[in-house]
């Protein structure tokens, strides 16, 4: 059984960027690039596994550049490169949370 903590609403705009809107108590909208809502979804999505305990995890990407960048040592120093770090490190302890590209 999954609890719901988090809900992620996520638009596309003219731009090709995304309107991220975070909601809990309140509602924060930003606008990220469209490999960022990738990221942040991925993270969210580890994140989650982590908190409910979970073991074994297979995450599923169809974004080949966020998959790839999960298993290099050279890291973009923007916000994706943050996000990627920030993945990667707990990955990093939990072999049996797997990342693959679909």
């Amino acid at each position: 059984m999954f609890r719901k903590k988090k809900s992620f609403i996520i638009f596309l705009n003219i731009e090709n960027h995304f309107t991220f809107c975070f909601v809990k108590n309140k509602i924060h909208l930003h606008v990220f690039t469209v490999l960022e809502a990738e990221a942040i979804d991925l993270l969210e999505a580890i994140k989650e596994a982590i908190s409910t305990g979970m073991q074994v995890v297979g995450f599923e990407t169809d974004c080949k550049t966020i998959h790839d960048a999960l298993s290099v040592n050279n890291i973009p120093q923007n916000e994706l490169g943050d996000l990627i770090s920030q993945c990667k490190s707990l990955l990093l302890n939990r072999p049996d949370f797997v990342v693959s590209y679909v």
